[in-house]
C-alpha cells in the first residue's frame, strides 16, 4: 500500500459542521476507496488541528506533528514539506493576505504541493497538479 500524507491547516475557531463532514469524507475516501495508508500531520493548534486529529483517530489514521518546535511558521513549513496534499480549512470564504492558515496555503502553492480547500460554505476547491 502506498503511504499518503495529508497535512492540515485551518482556523483556531474550529470547523463548521459542513467542513467536518467534507474533511471526514476526504480522509475516508483516501483510506478506504483508494486503499492507501494515510497519515495526518498537523500543528497542534486549537481548533482545526485538534478536530482533524480527532477525526483521523476515529478513522484509524496515524496522526503526527512536526518535529520543529520553534515557531509556528517553521512548523507550518514542515507540515507542507512532509505532505502529499495540504487540506486548508479556513474561517473566511476567500483567501486572506494575513494569518497562519493562508501563510501555509501560500507556501504549499509555492512548493507545488497539491491543495484542497474546504470553505466554510462546504464548497471544496482542489488545486491538483498533473503528474504528481
Amino acid at each position: 500500500m502506498k503511504l499518503f500524507t495529508v497535512g492540515v491547516t485551518g482556523t483556531q475557531s474550529g470547523m463548521t459542521s459542513e467542513q467536518k463532514e467534507k474533511f471526514t469524507q476526504f480522509l475516508y475516501w483516501r483510506k478506504f476507496w483508494e486503499e492507501t495508508t494515510v497519515d495526518l500531520i498537523h500543528g497542534e493548534a486549537e481548533g482545526v488541528d485538534v478536530e482533524a486529529a480527532g477525526i483521523a483517530n476515529d478513522l484509524g489514521i496515524r496522526v503526527s506533528t512536526p518535529e520543529t518546535k520553534t515557531g509556528h511558521f517553521a512548523r507550518n513549513r514542515e507540515i507542507v514539506d512532509r505532505c502529499d496534499v495540504l487540506v486548508v480549512i479556513p474561517w473566511q470564504d476567500e483567501w486572506q493576505s494575513e494569518g497562519g492558515t493562508w501563510y501555509t496555503h501560500d507556501y504549499a502553492e509555492k512548493k507545488g504541493v497539491d491543495i484542497v480547500t474546504i470553505w466554510p460554505s462546504a464548497e471544496v476547491h482542489q488545486l491538483i497538479r498533473q503528474g504528481r
